[in-house]
């Protein structure tokens, strides 16, 4: 949906104008404006904040886990990815590594997106559903207002970051 806003806007610069004489004075005295709005009609879309495509990778690390998230944004704002970590409390001895699946994600007009989600964590498999928030400036489970904020990483070095080898 966003994408295809911003191709119409575009399309509709490269060709000078909307097509009325009142919008194409309206959108140059403010050029915030659209022709819909000129128009009368509420415009209601949301304008990107920021603009995701291709492979994104985030890295997060606390105390208790260390985790990393790459996601592949489409053009059509299709949104899949793999969120993977350790859980780690040297305390208590435990210990867990854990790997979700996410899939069916599709931008909309807001940075939220709802993904499926298969988990395997300690031999136990989970599925469900995680609703993450995604910037250029960070990832995040909306539903953990407590919980850090993973950040832009290079893709080259995530997994080795979350998971080093292990020298024998």
């Amino acid at each position: 949906m966003r994408l295809t806003i911003l191709a119409a806007a575009l399309v509709l610069s490269a060709c000078g104008g909307s097509g009325t004489p009142e919008a194409d004075d309206a959108i140059a005295a403010d050029p915030g404006a659209s022709e819909t709005a000129v128009d009368g009609a509420a415009a209601d879309v949301a304008e990107p904040t920021d603009v995701l495509l291709g492979t994104l990778c985030y890295r997060y690390e606390d105390d208790a886990v260390t985790e990393g998230l790459e996601i592949e944004v489409a053009e059509s704002g299709a949104v899949t990815g793999y969120h993977f970590g350790t859980i780690h409390d040297e305390a208590a001895a435990y210990f867990a590594a854990f790997e979700t699946e996410l899939t069916g994600g599709q931008f909309g007009d807001t940075d939220e997106v709802t993904f499926q989600t298969y988990t395997e964590v300690d031999g136990d498999t989970q599925t469900g559903e995680e609703t993450w928030t995604i910037t250029t400036d960070g990832a995040k489970i909306t539903a953990f207002e407590d919980g850090g904020t993973l950040t832009p990483f290079s893709c080259e070095e995530l997994l080795f970051s979350i998971w080093p080898p292990i020298e024998e």
